[in-house]
């Protein structure tokens, strides 16, 4: 009876399952893809519709290796959110050919899956599961461009730096286990605070798991693979890996290090402020010299990591509500800006800075739609990155981090530098001679439009999602 009661919490789940089953296998029942395409939304629909009716109140799943609370729940409406806009861009994008459709759709349902999953994993051996789980279809979807070297050569630089970074997260599961005798998070912390440990031996151990955890935000140190993935993988894919596993990154530093490890904080505390430092200043200066502008949104959304690690820095529930609230307005911004991209480079099959040169003439409606996106990117108001960059910076000078709030206020400065340049390009540069009209798909401009009305909503009028991801950030342990 319990095992039935745990079943029906992941229905949602287990339909995205069965659905990346379904896709492989109509394949070769529909001549045309598009039908897989819209299969697909219309499973992630359906798990939408489950997540909706489902309990707010918080239940602990399978013994206890999951966790089933307003926070899993809000994350996994984002997880199903992100996934359909990516196969909404992908619909269209001409570099992925009719016959790797069906495994691209199926590979990105396995993903929601998975990351609605780790949503609410509550044990290590969970974490680590369902960070493998995302890592082995990120490491094909870094390579899904046949022919294309970047692509292999993505996947490869994927492969590596995950592996290694997973061998020395789960050797730090090991320690963590071998002292206090658990992977339930909860059980680990009391262990932790009941027993008299090295704190030296913890560290460590709460160090090498979080390597893991690092890599798959894009932190400092650990950031070396995310500009050549973003640069050779599809773009559709690209779209997907600056946002989510992003999100579930943060969403599971979250419950280990405040959950698990929270005895421990004064320890990781200030180590955690200097990396989003040098997160932020890497992104940012890095990305002033980038041609490219799947390498300048690389560099962009390391710069972001760095923002929205100040949010677990402060470690008040202000601060996490800001961390939810600011990756909640980048994961809209960063898919427009990225569905604008798509766009472009289906015409241009180009993806250099100069080529958007005259976009405002050639197509301006494309040049206005990325211009709002990037200026909310700046955090300028009253655009949704105002937003998050507001509560972030305010949680940050509340709890007396000064230091995190200029510093996070010096590289916004840089940062708007290099998304006006682009506008610059787009408006002031003369196209070339050989620049015809872009006219974006509709199911491109369904993408568009959808986060164009997030990126206004949530800038003009941000109390629905406040007040969403507080309820969500308020809950009761199971």
């Amino acid at each position: 009876m319990d095992l039935l009661l745990d079943l029906k919490f992941i229905q949602p789940e287990i339909i995205l399952i069965i659905a990346s089953i379904l896709v492989l296998m109509l394949d070769f029942m529909f001549k045309s893809k598009r039908l897989l395409a819209y299969f697909s939304l219309f499973s992630l629909c359906s798990a939408l519709l489950v997540l909706f009716r489902g309990s707010l109140s918080a239940h602990s799943l399978f013994s206890g290796m999951l966790v089933s609370d307003p926070l899993a729940l809000f994350l996994r409406i984002l997880s199903v959110f992100i996934t359909a806009v990516v196969i909404l861009i992908s619909i269209d994008y001409q570099e992925i050919g009719p016959g790797m459709r069906s495994e691209l759709y199926s590979l990105l349902l396995m993903s929601a899956s998975a990351m609605m999953f780790l949503s609410g994993a509550n044990n290590l051996l969970m974490i680590y599961l369902g960070i493998e789980f995302i890592s082995l279809i990120s490491y094909i979807l870094a390579a899904y461009w046949k022919g294309n070297l970047k692509s292999s050569e993505a996947g490869l630089k994927y492969f590596l730096f995950g592996t290694a970074c997973s061998i020395t997260m789960l050797y730090g599961m090991s320690i963590i286990y071998g002292i206090t005798g658990t992977l339930d998070l909860p059980q680990m912390n009391q262990a932790l605070f009941n027993n008299q440990f090295s704190p030296v031996v913890i560290f460590i151990a709460i160090l090498m798991v979080s390597v893991g955890l690092a890599f798959k935000v894009a932190m400092v140190p650990f950031h070396f693979w995310c500009p050549d993935v973003y640069e050779g993988a599809p773009t559709p894919v690209t779209a997907f890996f600056s946002v989510g596993p992003k999100l579930l990154g943060f969403a599971v530093l979250l419950r280990f290090l405040l959950g698990g490890s929270a005895l421990f904080y004064q320890h990781w505390m200030h180590l955690l402020g200097i990396l989003a430092i040098a997160t932020m200043v890497v992104g940012n200066l890095t990305a002033l010299a980038q041609t490219n502008i799947k390498r300048l949104l690389a560099y962009s959304s390391i710069a972001h990591a760095g923002y929205a690690l100040i949010g677990l820095v402060v470690n008040t529930t202000a601060g996490y509500v800001s961390l939810f609230i600011y990756l909640s307005t980048y994961i809209v911004m960063n898919l427009g800006a990225f569905a604008v991209v798509i766009a472009v480079s289906n015409q241009t099959k180009s993806d250099e800075i100069k080529d958007y040169a005259g976009l405002s003439a050639n197509s301006p409606y494309l040049a206005a739609m990325l211009s709002l996106f990037l200026i909310s990117l700046a955090g300028i108001p009253p655009l949704a990155g105002f937003i998050g960059k507001f509560y972030i910076f305010s949680s940050a000078l509340k709890e007396g981090f000064i230091y995190l709030a200029i510093a996070a206020v010096l590289n916004s400065v840089i940062a708007a530098y290099y998304y006006f340049n682009i506008i610059r390009v787009m408006y002031l540069s003369p196209a070339s001679s050989s620049a015809v009209k872009i006219k974006p798909s509709p199911a491109l401009n369904l993408a568009l439009v959808l986060s164009l009305l997030l990126v206004l909503a949530i800038g003009l009028y941000p109390k629905p999602v406040i007040d969403w991801v507080s309820a969500a950030l308020a809950f009761p342990s199971p």
